[in-house]
């Protein structure tokens, strides 16, 4: 059983895999049942959300129109992610 990983959560901009994009990423470091480090960033996906994904995510417009592009969110995930396994 291992002892240390990282939770990740994606908010999508859908459920279609080949043509919705990521929205936010985030991450709980946890280490022996306890969480020790978190991460959290928006991500611009380049498009307009529908109003049904607003409602289901929180997420709006204006919380991703400067957000990082996802190559880079993803980047900054990894790092913080380091190879500790994913869940």
């Amino acid at each position: 059983m291992c002892d240390t990983f990282v939770a990740l959560d994606l908010e999508m901009t859908g459920l279609k895999v080949r043509t919705d994009r990521i929205l936010e990423i985030g991450g709980l470091r946890v280490e022996n049942g306890t969480v020790t480090d978190m991460f959290q960033t928006f991500v611009n996906p380049h498009r307009k959300l529908d109003e049904k994904i607003v409602k289901l995510t929180g997420i709006n417009q204006d919380m991703i129109s400067d957000a990082p592009e996802a190559e880079e969110a993803l980047a900054e995930f990894l790092d913080f992610a380091g190879d500790l396994p994913l869940l």
